[in-house]
């Protein structure tokens, strides 16, 4: 009866202890428990003056976001749980009334890791003012 070598008794009993620490389970999974709100975004492509209004309008949904004074009004107005494929924004200034039908974008944001719940959609679109 032969008798491998040491070197290949060594290297045999190293791949022995290499392999004996590998486990088929994948890694765990952690996760943070930030929330999130699926939004849409709505940004006006000019600062209205004076008051103005600005309105979502979806089967099943109609928000509505007024200013008073423009000067303390954001341009990027947010509507919260606004995911429809086609929205109609209708911004009112003094100036008049415009009717936008749009197809937002929405992305996905997982806030606790790209496996990790919960997902939201946010989408963005940006409209004119009454000219």
């Amino acid at each position: 009866m032969t008798y491998p070598s040491q070197p290949v008794r060594v290297l045999a009993s190293a791949a022995l202890v290499f392999l004996g620490g590998c486990e088929s389970t994948a890694p765990t999974l952690i996760c943070s428990q930030a929330g999130c709100s699926s939004q849409l975004s709505v940004s006006l492509q000019d600062q209205p003056t004076g008051a103005y209004r600005v309105e979502v309008q979806a089967p099943g949904i109609s928000q509505a976001v007024d200013c008073p004074d423009a000067t303390r009004c954001a341009r990027d107005l947010f509507f919260l749980n606004v995911t429809a494929e086609v929205v109609t924004v209708i911004v009112t200034t003094e100036r008049g009334t415009v009717r936008h039908v749009v197809r937002p974008t929405y992305v996905s944001v997982r806030p606790n890791g790209p496996n990790c719940t919960p997902e939201c959609w946010h989408g963005r679109v940006r409209v004119p003012i009454p000219a």
